[in-house]
């Protein structure tokens, strides 16, 4: 097949939708498939220049970086939002008979309904924008004209002004939301949490859960990196120090504020501990402000993958703190292939993922004191500790893209039947 993956974002970015709309082209790729890859420009276009050339050459790749730069709701970015909705329906219409199949990821679904090519469209919902005019990460129950309107004035009450332009818009969005996803032949969601959601919204018929994947082979190939580095060598650490770390967006709504305070209270028990933050954000500066006057606290910036994942591997706990609802977080997936125990918030697609008191603890969302006492409950259990990875080490292969690739690749077949 000849297959056509358009995503708003792609390597060298940093998420979990570049990640794996990357996995999904390679894994497409060696199943001997034709695939091309069309995205947005990153912000380094050297990178994306090394990235692209690599993949040409060694999967038979061709990327090409024409969609516009992901846009942010709500209002000031309403009316570009609608334009970028219209360039990628419009290269679907000039491009997509060129190709077998043409699959979607990203938030610029919403113009779908005017697409006019005659080849299967499928699309992979990330997130539980489809269901938010807003794009907020904890959306209202009931969707509404009115309660949009509520929800957006109580945010940012400068935007009364512009009501009576913005209030066709809320109306607009569902409808043309809802039109447009029923409109294509499969909506691929990442959790079961996420297909609920969006179906009870958008009354959707073709939602299918999908999990997100990782490559598990890549992951784990990247740990001979680990013969070369040593994080606690490096950052002058004692051998037997024991490091918790959190890799991901430093925003609000990762709730890295939370793990910091957790770590605080753990602080005035345990001596040997580390708190390990990767990642870039809004939040960072202020993140760092307030643990400047807590110890053994480090902010790692972003690091390269392979580093990433040797940071990871030799931490002794991975913590994801949620403040709102993660449709399926890569990352938790990639701590739980490396074999670390994870605590993380029972929230969205969270769940799914982490098997509560075999492969780690859900806490509650927002209560650092929960954090801290699930954190300390491994700390103090090396054997709890050694069981939760072999749990999760095996639990990681049914996330494994060679285990969920084919279900991808069964739903093109059975679309061009």
């Amino acid at each position: 097949m000849k297959i056509l993956i358009l995503t708003d974002n792609f390597l060298p970015s940093l998420g979990g939708v570049e990640r794996h709309a990357y996995n999904l082209a390679r894994y497409l790729s060696k199943s001997s498939h034709d695939v091309h890859v069309v995205t947005a420009p990153s912000q380094n276009p050297v990178l994306d220049f090394q990235l692209d050339c690599n993949l040409e050459g060694l999967y038979k790749i061709k990327v090409f970086r024409r969609l516009p730069k992901t846009t942010y709701l709500p209002f000031y970015g309403s009316a570009k939002y609608v334009l970028n909705c219209h360039k990628v329906v419009r290269y679907i219409n000039e491009w997509g008979n060129n190709y077998d199949i043409v699959h979607y990821h990203g938030a610029h679904q919403l113009l779908f309904r005017f697409a006019k090519t005659k080849v299967p469209i499928f699309t992979t919902v990330h997130g539980i924008f489809p269901a938010c005019v807003l794009q907020l990460p904890n959306p209202c129950r009931k969707q509404s004209v009115a309660s949009c309107a509520i929800c957006d004035i109580n945010q940012k009450p400068e935007h009364i002004i512009m009501l009576p332009i913005m209030m066709p818009y809320y109306f607009s969005y569902y409808r043309f939301m809802k039109e447009s996803l029923n409109r294509i032949n499969q909506v691929i969601c990442v959790s079961e949490y996420l297909r609920r959601y969006i179906k009870r919204s958008l009354n959707l018929n073709n939602a299918i859960t999908i999990h997100n994947f990782i490559d598990l082979e890549e992951v784990r190939s990247g740990l001979t990196y680990l013969t070369r580095f040593d994080i606690r060598n490096n950052l002058n650490m004692a051998s037997n120090a024991r490091i918790i770390s959190y890799f991901g967006r430093l925003s609000y709504e990762k709730g890295v504020d939370l793990l910091i305070l957790s770590f605080q209270m753990l602080r005035k028990v345990y001596d040997d501990i580390y708190l390990l933050i990767g990642g870039e954000g809004p939040q960072k500066a202020r993140l760092e402000k307030m643990a400047k006057s807590i110890k053994n606290v480090i902010f790692m910036g972003a690091l390269p993958r392979n580093v990433q994942l040797a940071v990871m591997a030799q931490s002794d706990i991975f913590v994801h703190p949620a403040r709102y609802p993660d449709a399926c977080p890569t990352v938790i997936i990639e701590a739980m292939a490396l074999g670390l125990p994870v605590i993380a918030t029972k929230l969205g697609g969270i769940p799914e993922l982490v098997v509560d008191g075999k492969g780690g603890f859900l806490v509650n969302s927002n209560s650092p004191k929960d954090l801290a006492t699930k954190i300390s409950t491994i700390l103090s259990n090396e054997k709890f500790k050694f069981q939760a990875k072999a749990f999760n080490l095996k639990w990681a292969h049914r996330f494994d893209i060679k285990y969920l690739g084919p279900k991808i690749i069964e739903l093109y077949e059975r679309a061009l039947v």
